[in-house]
C-alpha cells in the first residue's frame, strides 16, 4: 500500500519543479535568440539570468496560486516578460512562449487530476459511482513525478478496485456512470454544484457560440466546462459497459479475490499473472506498466524452494577451461565479500569490490545468483549528484533503448551549471537534476544487464 500523504505531497512538489524547469528553458530560449539578434546583448547575459533569478520565485508563486487557469498562466508570464521588455530592450517569440505554457498547462492539468482521483475518498467515489479508466494518462504523471513501481502499481489497482465498487458491474446502462474527466469539480475552478448547474442550464448555451477573445475569463472557463461535458457525453456514449464488466470480473476473480489481510495477492499461480496481466493491457495502461506489474505480480507466485546446486564444474566454459582448484580457490576469494549460501554481504563494499566480486561469480557461472548478489550490496544514496554521477555510464548505455535522451540532456545541462551558479540557483538545478533523475531512475529495466556486462568486462587494478 502506497503512503498517499507522501504521493500528493510528491504532486505538489513535482509542480512546482516543472513550473521552475519550463520558465528556466524559456529564459534561455529567451535570452539565445536576443544573441542571434543581437551579438551585444551577450555581452551582459549574467545581468539578464541575474534579473530571470530574481523574478522567479514571484512568477512561480503566481502561476501556483491558481494553477487550473490557464488564462491566469499566461497572464502571469507576459507580466513576468513585460517588466524586463521595459529595462532591456529585447526579442519574444509569442510562439516560443504559447508552446511553453501550452505544455506546461497540460502537464499541470493532469498533476491535478490525478491528485484528485487519489485523494476522493473510497465512500465517496462508490456513493457518486465514479468512473476512471485513463490508465495511460495516469500513469505518464505517476512516472513523471518519480513514484516508485510499487506506488504506482498499488494506485492504479485501487484506482480500479473503487471503479469496481461502483455499480460498474451490476448496471445495464452507462448513465449511471460519472465519468472523471476536465469537467470534473475542482478541476476547471468550479466545486460540483457549479458545473453541474453550466452543463445543465440553458443561459450558459451562447457560450458555445461565442469565439473565445470574445469572452471574459470566468466566461472561457465556462466554456471549457461546457466542451468537456460534450465530449464525455460522446466519450459515454460509445462505452461499451459490457466490455468492461467481463474485464473487471476477471480482475475481480483472478487478483482482487486473492487479496490477505495485508492486501498481498496469495497463492498466485504463472497462469493467474499472465491473465492480470493481459486484462491490464486490455484497459489501456502502457507497455512500461505492463512490465512492472508482471515483475511485482511474480514475487508472489507460489513456487517449489529447490535447493542451491553448486556449478557443474565440468560443463562450465568461460575463455579456458577452469578446473577443480580454480573453482575452489574463486570461491574462497567470492566468500571474502558474498556468502553463497546464506545469500549475505559480509560488509559494506566498495563499487570496485562489487565488481571484482561479481566478475569471479560469472567466471564459476554464477549468473543468477550475481543478481542477488547486486540487490543485496546495492547502496542508497540520497543525494541526486552524487547518485546522477555514479550512475551517469548506465544511464547513457540505456539511453537510446529507453528514449531518456532529453532527460539525460537536462541533466547534463543542470549538472554543469550547478556548480557556477548562487546557492539559490544551485537548488534550483539540483531540484530539477533529481526530477529528471528519479523519472530515468524509474524506467530502468530489471535484471542488472548493464552491472553484468561491466563484470564481464572487469579487470582488477593491481
Amino acid at each position: 500500500m502506497y503512503n498517499k500523504d507522501n504521493v500528493i505531497k510528491k504532486i505538489a512538489q513535482a509542480k512546482r519543479d516543472l513550473i521552475i524547469k519550463n520558465i528556466t528553458k524559456l529564459n534561455e530560449k529567451v535570452i539565445k535568440d536576443n544573441i542571434k539578434l543581437n551579438s551585444d546583448f551577450g555581452k551582459h547575459k549574467k545581468i539578464y539570468i541575474s534579473y530571470f533569478d530574481k523574478k522567479e520565485d514571484d512568477l512561480v508563486e503566481s502561476i501556483l496560486q491558481n494553477d487550473d487557469d490557464i488564462e491566469h498562466i499566461v497572464s502571469s508570464c507576459l507580466n513576468y516578460y513585460k517588466k524586463f521588455a521595459s529595462m532591456f530592450k529585447f526579442y519574444l517569440d509569442k510562439t516560443v512562449l504559447t508552446h511553453y505554457i501550452s505544455n506546461l498547462n497540460d502537464t499541470i492539468v493532469n498533476l491535478n487530476l490525478t491528485r484528485r482521483i487519489i485523494s476522493v475518498p473510497f465512500d465517496e467515489w462508490v456513493r457518486n459511482n465514479q468512473f476512471f479508466d485513463d490508465f495511460s494518462r495516469m500513469i505518464k504523471t505517476l512516472e513523471d513525478i518519480g513514484l516508485s513501481n510499487n506506488d504506482q502499481f498499488s494506485i492504479v489497482m485501487e484506482t480500479i478496485w473503487k471503479n469496481m465498487n461502483t455499480d460498474l458491474l451490476n448496471v445495464d446502462s452507462n448513465c449511471s456512470i460519472n465519468f472523471f474527466s476536465m469537467a470534473s469539480g475542482e478541476i476547471n475552478g468550479f466545486n460540483d454544484e457549479e458545473v453541474i448547474e453550466i452543463i445543465t442550464e440553458d443561459k450558459y448555451s451562447y457560450l458555445l457560440e461565442k469565439r473565445d477573445n470574445e469572452l471574459s475569463d470566468l466566461e472561457l472557463r465556462q466554456k471549457k466546462v461546457l466542451i468537456a461535458s460534450k465530449e464525455m457525453f460522446e466519450l459515454k456514449k460509445d462505452f461499451n459497459i459490457k466490455k468492461f464488466q467481463d474485464k473487471y470480473s476477471i480482475l475481480k476473480e483472478y487478483y482482487f479475490d486473492k487479496l490477505d489481510e495485508n492486501g498481498k495477492p496469495a497463492n498466485l499461480s504463472d497462469s493467474d499473472v499472465n491473465i492480470i496481466v493481459n486484462t491490464l493491457e486490455e484497459l489501456g495502461v502502457t507497455d512500461r506498466f505492463l512490465k512492472l506489474s508482471s515483475k511485482i505480480l511474480k514475487k508472489f507466485v507460489v513456487k517449489e524452494n529447490k535447493p542451491y546446486n553448486f556449478v557443474n564444474i565440468d560443463n562450465h566454459k568461460t575463455n579456458k577451461l577452469i578446473n577443480e582448484k580454480e573453482y575452489k580457490e574463486i570461491r574462497r576469494e567470492i566468500k571474502k565479500y558474498f556468502n553463497m549460501h546464506s545469500g549475505q554481504i559480509e560488509r559494506q563494499l566498495s563499487e570496485e569490490e562489487v565488481l571484482y566480486c561479481a566478475s569471479l561469480m560469472l567466471k564459476i557461472g554464477e549468473e543468477e545468483l550475481v543478481k542477488t548478489f547486486f540487490d543485496r550490496s546495492r547502496q542508497n544514496d540520497d543525494n541526486p549528484v552524487s547518485r546522477y554521477q555514479k550512475e551517469y555510464d548506465k544511464l547513457k548505455y540505456y539511453e537510446k533503448r529507453l528514449g531518456i535522451e532529453q532527460e539525460i540532456s537536462d541533466m547534463e545541462f543542470a549538472f554543469q551549471n550547478m556548480f557556477l551558479s548562487s546557492d539559490e540557483d544551485y537548488e534550483i538545478l539540483k531540484s530539477i537534476l533529481a526530477s529528471d533523475l528519479r523519472k530515468v531512475e524509474s524506467l530502468l529495466p530489471s535484471g542488472y544487464e548493464y552491472e553484468i556486462k561491466k563484470a564481464k568486462e572487469y579487470k582488477k587494478v593491481k
